[in-house]
């Protein structure tokens, strides 16, 4: 068998072995050892050890494998033999050839010299470590190739179609391969290695040479030197070959889908033998370049395997736009970096952080090109257009390949195709020039050299910046983590142009927090600050209100725990200065004019037991000057006073005794009956107070820099609501804290809140403004919605004022108008939306839209010239149309009021109950003792008639029980009802349920007595009364001024009005009646 055949199948016999090979024409053929086969059983029994062709079987055809059993031998024959078999065996013999040839080298090159004395001591970087990873690269293509051909064998042998083999479907593995030895080949040529290692160890490839000749199966061009370069390169020049076999296999395949998919593989295996021309190239190119280059600094710190030279300005001329031509500057690229080489040293600019300018105009410097970099700005000039192109398309090509992990390619000069690496990147800068961020590493988002988008800044004295960047600063939603002495400082919320502008949190180091709203990183507008924090949840000091340049200043609420007070008013520059009201613990009232923190000038002060001062301070405590002190006896002193109530007052004026007793001018056990004259008019109005909340709520509804397609404000703050509520949904999905179950009822909500209402633009009926009431309800409950912001901060506030030192009984009538004035401008801000609705708040009488009777209704009244049409107007409270079940009465309150007032409750019914304390008390107390009684016992207290006891069903139902032990059954349906009272927020709310209250028990009557009821009040008093009793509502006081107070006017005067004058009658009837003693 001669050297350029290999076996490729075997078979053994009793007298023979039976080999099938490769022959010199890329057939196969059959040799064979020992006994020669034979038909004839009786021919010579001669054997030869030599290998011996069988002539008469190699005539059959193509065979594909051989067998041998005894005497006897068999093979394999293609018959017909397909049209593409020639090209098949010959492709699969050259390539059990260059197996061979892999396995060679291995045996007589890369084991030897992993043995010798120079490799093992070899410790100059960085050829030692690129050997070694070439060496392991080819080690798997060995592998990777021998996998290959045995599947090629095997289905040659099982007749299985070529594009079924491993080497066509998975080629992508074999290219692999042979990439990953390319760049290990590369590598170790870039830098020099196959030079290094030929002169250490040229004694040790000498040898080699001589004991293995024609190793790398090529002619011996240079000896030694270069045997190690010759043979790794050999592989490279199987390429071609892949490419020519598998054309032709293609060529001669009759099925038209396996010839276009070996055909695919034939043009990839071209595609990558370019490629890898291309690679060692541009590898000798940077070989040539390291050792030309007179810098040895710069080859010692910038040559590393990885490297290539792709481009430099000493052989394509390149110069800087400022420079002289004659100034010795080097312009370098390479696949990593670009490098500016002077005398006074080396800048490096990775290629993911440089960007090539297109926006110059070519009129200005018609060969300029502009590199941009985080902290540099270069303007280049090319010696002529060609050479501009060139740069610009291995530039584009280096960076596009750093990117987006594209391979980098040339074109020919004046091609049109253009590679544009993309503007937005991810990568790592450390900034090193002076400037905002110094010392600091970034990694994010850029865009044209500067940081935008998402990103995360550490700087150099441990500071982090996490969020969004514009424009190189800090612009969007971020963290901002400052280190201060002793802990460090959150900065959380929305910067613009590297400062914190709009909605942010600040946790400062000392423990502070604020809340609230910034203006180029100081707090200004509205905002909430506590001071002296230990923990989460205490702190000493609050002030919730206006700002400016980081200090106090407008409206706003402190509250000092330490002190025990509350000051409610203005403030500048950080002091109280202004119009303004002070409570404290121990129950002082103060009203006037505050200048640096004190009292002064005219002004009011209220004590808990009732003394009231009207005139001038100079202080807090310290009256000063002209004023009246009203004693809680009705007393009056008038003239000059100065000094304090508690260290010693001198009073120089006349003394008036009171010509009636106080009790004749209050109801008994009712709280303070002096009414200064001045209280309310020396602070702050009602509609002056949170002024920056409800203007920043239209501010924002009214955004102009949203574009718009129109210039209707009420389209615009529909388009400003949508963006928001989308913005708010975005937001919501992406938050980690929030519960699944929660965010999933959230995102219900803003789901039905993207739908703009259809009624926006709609006449006025009551459906529409069901719909309007519907919608509001959603978007004052959603924090997404600027609506649902307001109303947070409305909530806010209000506790904030009238919660803790501000749950003040003195406090109820400004908080009274405080939400008032918080129901107009809410409307105000609602009409925005719907300004269908009326623009004067109401009251308006409102109907269904195909009511049959609205014509008559509306025929004697006059017609609304503001919105709303012909199912809408005006209340005339003569009319008799309020009892019409159809018609609605429309109300600014009446709409705002079952949303407001559930969200400020709590703190508002305390001060009623702390107003009406001590009535309250009275109240309890003979309602407990009330409730004692037996039901028939009270009843007959009351003087109920015995008709309406209904106790025949109780004693139906137990017959042996005591009528004088019968207690709680008797009504016990309205009882319930009336108990609900507590549990409703609205006046009109608590209105209804006294309404059923009445209802039940006209029902439980009327179940018991035959026909309907006609009640008269005598009647019915009593039976109400003791419905109240046996309710022990605990502050029904509280409950009935609340009502009287919020009770919209239009409902006085119908059967609401009557039904509470009822309530109230009872509420005094059982405080003042004398109580039983039995």
């Amino acid at each position: 068998m001669s050297k350029s055949c290999t076996a490729w199948d075997v078979a053994a016999g009793e007298n023979h072995s039976i080999f099938l090979g490769d022959s010199a024409g890329k057939t196969p053929e059959v040799f064979y050892c020992g006994k020669q086969p034979s038909e004839n059983r009786h021919a010579s029994i001669e054997k030869t050890s030599q290998l011996v062709p069988l002539k008469t079987i190699n005539k059959v055809g193509w065979i594909t494998s051989v067998a041998a059993g005894g005497d006897n031998c068999s093979c394999v024959v293609l018959n017909p033999a397909p049209s593409e078999s020639q090209a098949v065996f010959a492709f699969a013999a050259t390539e059990r050839h260059f197996y061979y040839q892999l396995i060679k080298t291995t045996n007589s090159l890369i084991r030897p010299l992993k043995k010798c004395d120079f490799y093992k001591s070899m410790d100059v970087y960085p050829y030692k470590s690129c050997i070694e990873r070439m060496e392991s690269a080819f080690g798997s293509l060995i592998k990777k190739t021998g996998e290959g051909i045995t599947d090629f064998t095997r289905c040659i042998q099982s007749h299985t179609p070529v594009s079924q083999s491993n080497f066509v479907k998975h080629y992508g593995e074999f290219i692999s391969a042979f990439q990953q030895f390319s760049q290990t080949f590369s590598d170790l040529l870039a830098v020099g290695g196959f030079d290094f290692c030929t002169k250490i160890g040229i004694e040790f490839f000498e040898k080699v040479h001589a004991a293995s000749n024609n190793l790398a199966d090529e002619r011996n061009k240079d000896g030694a030197s270069t045997l190690l370069l010759r043979a790794m390169r050999y592989p490279f020049c199987r390429l071609a070959e892949y490419a020519n076999w598998l054309a032709s296999i293609a060529k001669a395949l009759k099925a038209p889908h396996d010839a276009a998919e070996v055909r695919a593989v034939s043009l990839a295996w071209d595609e990558q033998r370019q490629s890898f021309s291309q690679e060692h190239k541009t590898a000798e190119a940077t070989r040539v370049f390291w050792e030309t280059q007179a810098s040895k600094a710069m080859v010692d710190s910038m040559k590393v395997p990885a490297r290539r030279l792709l481009r430099e300005s000493k052989t394509h001329p390149l110069y800087r736009l400022s420079g002289s031509r004659f100034s010795h500057k080097l312009f370098v690229l390479f696949n990593d970096t670009f490098v500016l080489v002077q005398s006074s040293g080396m800048l490096q600019f990775p290629l993911e952080t440089v960007w090539v300018d297109q926006s110059t105009p070519e009129t200005e410097n018609p060969n300029g090109i502009t590199i941009l970099t985080p902290e540099d700005r270069f303007e280049l000039v090319a010696s002529s257009s060609e050479e501009k192109a060139q740069w610009l398309l291995a530039l584009n090509s280096a960076i596009s390949k750093i990117v987006t992990n594209q391979k980098s390619f040339s074109r020919p000069c004046g091609s049109q195709e253009q590679v544009t690496p993309p503007l937005v990147r991810h990568a790592t800068h450390k900034f090193l020039k002076s400037g905002i961020y110094k010392g600091a590493v970034y990694q994010g988002s850029w865009l044209s050299g500067k940081v935008d988008g998402l990103g995360i800044m550490n700087f150099e004295d441990g500071s982090v910046y996490e969020g969004h960047f514009k424009r190189g600063f800090m612009h969007g939603s971020g963290t901002y983590t400052i280190l201060r002495p002793g802990d460090k400082e959150i900065q959380k919320g929305q910067w613009w142009d590297g400062k914190l502008n709009g909605l942010a949190t600040v946790s400062y180091s000392n423990g502070d927090l604020y809340e609230g709203y910034f203006q180029d990183g100081q707090r200004f507008g509205h905002g909430c600050y506590q001071g002296g924090r230990h923990n989460r949840a205490s702190c000493t000091t609050t002030y919730v209100g206006e700002w400016n340049a980081n200090m106090k200043d407008g409206y706003g609420v402190e509250d000092d725990i330490l002190k025990g007070e509350k000051y409610m008013g203005m403030w500048v520059d950080d002091q109280r200065h202004g119009s303004g009201i002070l409570v404290t613990l121990d129950g002082m009232y103060f009203e006037g004019n505050f200048v640096l923190n004190k009292l002064q000038g005219f002004g009011l002060m209220i004590s808990d037991d009732n003394t009231v001062y009207e005139g001038d301070f100079m202080g807090t405590t310290h009256l000063s000057g002209k004023g009246t002190l009203t004693l809680p006896t009705g007393d009056k002193m008038e003239g000059t006073f100065n000094g304090s109530l508690n260290g010693g007052l001198k009073v120089n004026g006349t003394f008036s005794k009171s010509l009636s007793s106080p009790d004749s001018d209050k109801r008994h056990g009712q709280h303070p009956v002096i009414k200064p004259r001045y209280f309310g008019h020396l602070c702050v109005s009602a509609d002056s107070k949170w002024t920056d909340i409800f203007s920043h709520t239209i501010s924002s509804l009214a955004q102009t820099q949203i574009k718009s397609q129109t210039s209707d404000p009420k389209e615009k703050a529909w388009e400003v609501v949508a963006i928001m509520v989308s913005a708010g949904r975005k937001a919501l999905k992406n938050d980690p804290t929030i519960s699944a179950r929660k965010a999933k009822a959230q995102l219900a909500l803003l789901d039905s809140l993207e739908k703009i209402p259809a009624c926006r633009s709609s006449k006025l009926d009551r459906e529409t403004v069901e719909e309007i009431a519907a919608y509001l309800t959603k978007a004052f409950d959603a924090a997404q919605h600027p609506l649902g912001r307001l109303m947070e901060s409305v909530g806010e506030v209000f506790r904030a004022s009238y919660i803790g030192v501000g749950a003040h009984p003195r406090l109820l009538p400004h908080a009274l108008q405080e939400i008032r004035s918080y129901v107009k401008r809410i409307y105000g801000i609602v009409r925005i939306l719907f300004p269908v609705l009326p623009p004067n708040g109401g009251p308006m009488c409102v109907y269904p839209a195909e009511s049959s009777c609205s014509a008559a209704a509306t025929a004697d009244k006059e017609r609304l010239t503001s919105p709303g049409g012909r199912n809408s107007v005006a209340l005339d409270q003569s009319e008799n149309d309020l009892d019409d079940p159809d018609m609605l009465v429309l109300t600014s309150a009446g709409l705002i009021y079952p949303i407001l007032l559930p969200k400020i409750y709590p703190p508002l019914f305390d001060l009623y109950a702390l107003h009406n304390g001590r009535a309250d008390d009275l109240y309890w107390e003979r309602v407990m003792k009330l409730n004692r009684q037996s039901d028939m016992g009270l009843m007959a207290y009351l003087g109920v008639e015995q008709r309406f006891w209904l106790m025949e069903d109780v004693l139906k139902q137990d017959t042996s029980q005591k009528l004088s032990t019968i207690k709680d059954l008797c009504y016990a349906e309205a009882i319930d009802m009336l108990q609900q009272l507590s549990t409703a927020f609205s006046p009109i709310e608590k209105l209804k349920l006294i309404e059923q209250t009445f209802n039940e028990v006209t029902k439980t009557v009327s179940e018991r007595i035959s026909g309907d009821v006609m009640w008269c009040m005598d009647d019915l008093f009593p039976i109400f009364q003791f419905v109240v009793v046996r309710a022990k509502l605990q502050h029904l006081g509280a409950e009935i001024h609340l009502m009287e107070d919020l009770m919209e006017a239009h409902l006085e005067h119908g059967e609401f009005g009557i039904m509470l004058t009822t309530l109230k009658a009872c509420y005094f009837q059982i405080q003042n009646e004398q109580m039983p003693h039995h």
